[in-house]
């Protein structure tokens, strides 16, 4: 998990346009997944929520790993989508890293733990797929360090291989072990804004601070 996971349910904001039936499966299944988890929704609960014969689905996906697969491709494709919009409203790496942060704030709410649970599963099913999209985000995260330096919003003295690299391990092992302690329903978003609020202020110099202050005062006066 890292800033990408701020547009997993974008879709469920998406005005509708005309859509095959492939289309329509993935958009269905996926917001199914993200409501309940990906382990419990059958392929039979997947056909009655779309109103569709399972034969339909199975024309146009093999199995149910073969959909979850495509699902989790189409919902990057989202990801990537918002992360563009956000890239260009903002003025600098450090308000697009917050526009960012709060994005996934709001759309954490709306998602059941149990999909990022699943989501750790699923992902040692397409590790290809996964370990290839790990390498894009890795890339794209240090050209954003890199630019923050630029700027003089995050500080120079900072190693953006091993930042990018670090952020993404810490993630990965820190919301395993934090969360199978922490039992409240909301205990992911908790754990999410700690972590990812905490990277951010630390890796800001005084100017980026200014930055992130300015937008959380901002953004609490809107709530």
């Amino acid at each position: 998990m890292s800033f990408i996971s701020f547009a997993i349910s974008l879709f469920q904001n998406q005005k509708t346009m005309s859509k095959d039936a492939k289309q329509r499966i993935l958009e269905g299944a996926s917001s199914l997944f993200i409501k309940e988890g990906i382990k419990s929704i059958t392929m039979d609960e997947i056909a009655e929520h779309l109103g569709m014969s399972k034969r339909t689905i199975y024309e146009h996906f093999d199995d149910k790993k073969t959909l979850v697969y495509e699902c989790l491709k189409y919902m990057d494709s989202l990801i990537d989508q918002k992360y563009g919009e956000i890239k260009g409203g903002s003025n600098n790496i450090m308000e697009q890293l917050m526009m960012v942060f709060r994005a996934s704030e709001n759309d954490i709410k709306n998602v059941n733990p149990k999909f990022f649970e699943d989501l750790r599963l699923v992902s040692t099913e397409t590790d290809d797929y996964f370990h290839e999209k790990q390498k894009i985000r890795l890339q794209r995260r240090k050209e954003e360090l890199e630019q923050g330096i630029a700027e003089g919003v995050i500080r120079p003295d900072l190693d953006t291989t091993i930042m990018s690299v670090m952020f993404d391990s810490e993630m990965s092992i820190m919301f395993k072990k934090v969360m199978e302690q922490m039992k409240a329903d909301n205990a992911f978003l908790k754990v999410h804004h700690v972590m990812v609020l905490t990277f951010i202020r630390g890796i800001a110099t005084p100017k980026g601070m200014e930055i992130i202050d300015k937008f959380t005062t901002e953004e609490k006066q809107k709530d």
